[in-house]
């Protein structure tokens, strides 16, 4: 993929997903949007492979179009 501007944004968003929703709906013509200090949450509940109750998946907002690249840990 060829780019004739590369539009980047950067902003730290304090954990705060109202932030981060508004720079998803806002800025839809940047090529590459870093968030930093995305807000970790509960998403649901999974199996566990080490005990008979379900384990809690904790993660970040993710949208189906963007690419999310991130620590493996809060």
């Amino acid at each position: 993929m060829i780019f004739e501007k590369l539009r980047i944004f950067s902003q730290n968003v304090r954990k705060n997903n109202f932030i981060i929703n508004t720079i998803l709906e806002v800025y839809v013509d940047f090529n590459i949007i870093f968030i930093q200090e995305p807000s970790w949450h509960s998403i649901c509940f999974v199996p566990s492979n080490l005990s008979i109750k379900d384990e809690l998946l904790i993660g970040i907002v993710n949208y189906s179009n963007w690419l999310t690249v991130t620590n493996s840990k809060p």
